[in-house]
């Protein structure tokens, strides 16, 4: 049996057995949707990109949602997503992936309303069985992840499962059918049709420390053959809290190609980071790689791409989070908290991992980054300036990114 049928199978003997956690039970159907709850959201950004081209773009966006999650009726409950993002002030000044703007640079929030979320759970003896449009983010986001940076996110559709029944152990699996890309369906071959299988074992009895075992199998649909992979790997990250802290997290993977992937190819992808910290203030330095071979390389297409390899995005490459001959990150970040306001620093450098792919590179540098971020939250509201400086190296463009956004959350 697959691990994922095996973590089905788990998950549906336990319901038997747990306890369940405290909820209202007994509510007939009036008023389980009568006591559901609402929730209200909104975020306007500006997003200003330079390029050396003279392809800048300077896009006002406004996204909004309006949630609704209903309790329980006989174990079942529903929930309902509507997102707006619209441009503030027309859409002539940035490319979004289908207004024409080809002139100008890309800044993928296309004007589009949509249900962001829907879905139907059977939530029983801590496990969850829902089915449906939803969010689906997995340990770093590194390989499931909502792309919460762009205005409209990213969501996947499908039946998912969680259980948590044993002390200190959960499980995440379930089979998807479709990806809806953060960037909308009007950006050509990013909400591919797809099956998806993945499955994500966590335990946390370590102290401070989870450790997860994950299998994920995604085969896309329409074209997307670079999707078709087998992807396995092991993580260990944890954080020990008090005057002095300490964060890391060490991760390997091994991805080979399956399906109707026309390049036969075996890479690993690997993660190392450290921290400390105290007083609110934390510095970090981390390693992360992700591997080639011959013309195939490890791919991450339903990741928070945004969350890795800087903020500039110059290596999302159409979605796929990697590049041919593979990329090394070394970074060093430097975090600040004190009471409401967030300061952080960053500094990315790129290598590619194979040079022999690429004869005309004299080294494997693909440049460096710099990230810069303030936000400040009160209450309900939150504002937050950030800023990329990409110089390219070997590949790509010089690019600057700044961003100021502007969000309330009730």
């Amino acid at each position: 049996m697959s691990l994922l049928g095996t973590g089905l199978l788990f998950g549906i003997v336990s319901m038997s057995s747990a306890v369940d956690i405290d909820r209202p039970e007994g509510l007939g159907l009036a008023d389980a949707l009568e006591q559901g709850s609402i929730g209200l959201s909104a975020r306007a950004r500006y997003e200003d990109v330079s390029l050396p081209d003279d392809r800048d773009a300077q896009s006002p966006t406004l996204s909004t949602k309006i949630s609704y999650s209903s309790e329980r009726y006989h174990f079942f409950s529903a929930q309902l997503e509507y997102t707006f993002v619209n441009a503030i002030t027309g859409d002539d000044n940035y490319f979004d992936g289908s207004n024409g703007q080809n002139d100008d640079a890309l800044v993928a929030d296309p004007d589009r309303s949509f249900f962001s979320r829907y879905s139907l759970a059977y939530d029983i003896s801590n496990t969850v069985l829902r089915y449906g449009r939803q969010n689906l983010h997995l340990d770093n986001g590194r390989f499931f992840g909502t792309e919460a940076h762009r205005q409209g996110g990213s969501q996947v559709r499908g039946l998912t499962f969680y259980n948590e029944s044993l002390n200190f152990l959960s499980f995440n699996a379930g089979h998807l059918n479709h990806f809806d890309s953060a960037f909308g369906s009007t950006v050509v071959e990013t909400s591919p049709d797809l099956r998806a299988n993945y499955f994500n074992a966590k335990y946390s009895g370590i102290i401070h420390s989870e450790l997860s075992f994950y299998s994920y199998s995604i085969d896309g649909l329409g074209g997307a053959d670079k999707w078709d992979t087998q992807t396995d790997g092991i993580r260990f990250a944890g954080k020990v809290e008090s005057d002095f802290n300490l964060s890391y997290a060490f991760e390997i993977a091994r991805q080979k190609d399956s399906g109707d992937n026309d390049v036969a190819y075996s890479t690993r992808y690997s993660l190392v980071e450290l921290g400390v910290g105290a007083a609110g203030a934390n510095i970090s330095a981390g390693y992360e790689s992700l591997g080639a071979e011959g013309d195939g390389f490890f791919v991450t297409p339903l990741a928070s791409l945004h969350d890795f390899q800087g903020d500039a995005d110059v290596f999302s490459n159409n979605g796929l989070g990697n590049i041919t001959g593979g990329i090394s990150d070394k970074y060093l970040r430097l975090t600040w908290d004190i009471d409401e306001i967030g300061v952080s620093v960053a500094y990315h450098r790129y290598e590619a991992e194979e040079r022999a792919l690429n004869t005309s590179l004299a080294d494997k540098s693909l440049g460096e980054e710099w990230n810069a971020r303030l936000a400040y939250q009160w209450q309900h509201f939150a504002i937050a300036a950030r800023y990329a400086d990409y110089d390219a190296h070997n590949f790509g463009n010089d690019t600057r990114k700044s961003w100021i956004d502007l969000s309330a959350e009730f």
